[in-house]
C-alpha cells in the first residue's frame, strides 16, 4: 500500500496539471486556487486522507526561528531588488495586470496578492510536497527536492530565466529549512508574504515610472 503522504502529493500534482488542459484555469490565482480547493475537498471527504494530514500546523517562534526568518526576509528582499536593478528585466506582462487605481486600493491589492500567493505556494511546496518527500527520503533530501521544484516553476516568474530559477530554488530550500526548524508553516508563510510584497512593490514602482 502506498504511503498516504505520497497519495496526497500525487493527488495534488495531478490536480495542478488541470490548467494545462483547461485554458480558463491558467490565470493567477486560478491555476493554484482551483487545484488546491479540489484537493482540500477530496481530503475533507476521504477520512484516511483527512487523518493523514500532518503538515497543517502553525509551528513555534523561538529565538532561532525568529532570527532566521528575519534573515531570510531581508536577504530575499535584497536579492530581488538587486536582481531587478542589475538585470533590468522586461516585466511589462506583469505590470499590465496591475490595475490603474489609487494608492489605498493598490495597497489592498498588494496585501491580497502577497497573502494569497504565499499561502497557496507554501501549502503546495512546504506543505504537501515536503511532507511526502520527508516521509519517503528524510528531511534534508525533501528540503532540497522541493526547493528545486519550487525554482523550476518560477523559470518564467519574478525573477525569471536561469538566474531566477536558481534564486527561487535557493529560496525554496531556505523556506523548507525554516518550516523544518519551526515545526510548522507560519514562519515560512510570513517570510514568503514579505518576498511577494517586495515583488509587488517593485512592479508598482515600475508602473509609476512609465
Amino acid at each position: 500500500m502506498k504511503s498516504p503522504h505520497l497519495i496526497h502529493a500525487g493527488l495534488l500534482l495531478a490536480l495542478l496539471a488541470l490548467p494545462s488542459f483547461i485554458r480558463e484555469l491558467r490565470p493567477w490565482p486560478l491555476y493554484l486556487l482551483v487545484p488546491l480547493a479540489l484537493y482540500a475537498l477530496v481530503v475533507a471527504v476521504a477520512p484516511p486522507l483527512r487523518r493523514s494530514v500532518r503538515w497543517l500546523r502553525v509551528g513555534r517562534f523561538d529565538g532561532v526561528v525568529l532570527s532566521w526568518m528575519a534573515a531570510i526576509i531581508v536577504g530575499s528582499s535584497a536579492a530581488l531588488v538587486l536582481w531587478f536593478v542589475l538585470a533590468r528585466p522586461d516585466v511589462g506582462e506583469l505590470t499590465d495586470k496591475i490595475p490603474h487605481v489609487g494608492p489605498m486600493q493598490l495597497i489592498l491589492i498588494g496585501i491580497t496578492f502577497s497573502l494569497a500567493n504565499a499561502i497557496m505556494e507554501e501549502a503546495i511546496f512546504r506543505g504537501v510536497f515536503q511532507e511526502a518527500l520527508t516521509a519517503e527520503w528524510g528531511p534534508w533530501p525533501a528540503i532540497v527536492i522541493q526547493g528545486v521544484l519550487f525554482g523550476a516553476i518560477h523559470v518564467q516568474g519574478f525573477p525569471h530565466g536561469l538566474a531566477g530559477m536558481v534564486m527561487a530554488s535557493a529560496y525554496g530550500v531556505a523556506l523548507g529549512w525554516l518550516r523544518l526548524r519551526s515545526g510548522g508553516m507560519a514562519a515560512a508563510c510570513i517570510a514568503h508574504v514579505c518576498a511577494d510584497a517586495t515583488i509587488f512593490s517593485l512592479l508598482v514602482l515600475t508602473t509609476s515610472a512609465t
